[in-house]
């Protein structure tokens, strides 16, 4: 692999990725959430506007109220579908402009399998077992309800994991995760 090699991780609510892809920041990697893009453009007027179109009872003082967008898109497939249709090209002009113009090792973080990812590099799935996410999930403060709704929403972990290149079993504990990872970065910039 090159000097400037994009990893994307990958993986369900609650898997771990943002904690892998923390470890690979604190090993030097730049670190780009794709989600928190997606939290940018919300605030965009032209976004905002479209959003107010589609969902009005979701914008509040020219902003979009991410709680009340989520609970109305994560009910139905079709509206979450609507959703991604607006934010994923803006999302993905972003990650390319990101990628082009970033030195180094990169990390894009993704929540959503979508057939773009693979096209900035290769996968690495971060998995653990439905119980274990939904206990991480509510241990940082996420509503159970919510959680298993958004759960619902996701891809079993067979869909990841046949997009993946690297699979990151994250069933143990954080060292052995940071363990892990460490070993997946120095295979990776040995190549």
């Amino acid at each position: 692999m090159t000097n400037r090699q994009c990893l994307v991780v990958a993986g369900n609510l609650g898997s771990g990725k943002s904690t892998v892809s923390g470890f690979l920041g604190e090993l030097g990697w730049s670190v780009l959430d794709a989600d928190r893009v997606g939290h940018q453009k919300l605030a965009e007027s032209e976004v905002v506007s479209e959003v107010a179109s589609r969902w009005p009872t979701t914008v509040r003082e020219r902003r979009v109220d991410r709680k009340v967008l989520a609970d109305l898109v994560f009910q139905d497939r079709q509206e979450q579908d609507r959703l991604e249709a607006l934010l994923h090209p803006l999302i993905v002009a972003f990650v390319d402009e990101w990628l082009a113009s970033t030195p180094g090792n990169r990390v894009v973080e993704v929540s959503v399998i979508n057939t773009y990812i693979a096209r900035w590099g290769p996968i690495a799935v971060v998995h653990a077992s439905e119980q274990l996410r939904l206990e991480r999930a509510t241990a940082r403060g996420m509503d159970q309800k919510d959680v298993n709704r958004r759960m619902a929403m996701q891809p079993a972990d067979r869909g990841w994991l046949a997009m993946a290149a690297i699979a990151i079993d994250n069933s143990d504990s954080k060292p052995v995760l940071r363990k892990a990872v460490s070993t997946l970065d120095r295979w990776i910039t040995s190549q």
